[in-house]
């Protein structure tokens, strides 16, 4: 699985970059970012469906465990969710890639939904705000850093 992903995200790098390009060429930096943005928007889904599958398979190894035991100690929390894949349209909980990724502060950052970088995607994409050409490389950096910080992931994960 991790394979497929790297290759969606190669694939979805290649095309989006390309259109990033294209919109920065043309100072319409708002598209820009948003070209940027939809990588990590795409690439996140995929990805949650591994933490749901991790934290899935860690609350059965806590049943199983509490079954096999001999003493009745404390009884796992019930299990409400048991969907391994992550169909929603929406964007993925961050959980669920830390779930599948660990750590990952540079794609927290950009994903906080009270933070600055997902509030300018969000005013971009429902208000079409602008993207102003003295704020674009911020803005710009801190999708890519997210990438690369997704990518190295994925390779350590090879």
């Amino acid at each position: 699985m991790i394979r497929e992903i790297s290759g969606k995200l190669l694939e979805l790098e290649q095309k989006h970059f390309a259109l990033s390009e294209h919109y920065e060429k043309n100072a319409s930096y708002e598209m820009s970012y948003v070209a940027l943005w939809t990588i990590v928007e795409q690439i996140m889904k995929p990805i949650a469906s591994i933490g749901m599958r991790k934290k899935l398979e860690v609350s059965l190894n806590q049943w199983i465990s509490h079954l096999n035991s001999l003493t009745s100690g404390k009884q796992p929390k019930d299990i409400r969710n048991f969907k391994t894949d992550y169909t929603s349209t929406s964007i993925p909980d961050i959980s669920y890639i830390q779930e599948a990724f660990g750590d990952v502060p540079k794609l927290k950052l950009l994903m906080d939904s009270n933070g600055k970088y997902r509030r300018k995607r969000n005013e971009i994409a429902h208000r079409a705000e602008k993207l102003s050409e003295s704020t674009y490389g911020d803005y710009k950096n801190a999708v890519i850093d997210a990438i690369n910080e997704i990518k190295t992931r994925l390779n350590e994960l090879e």
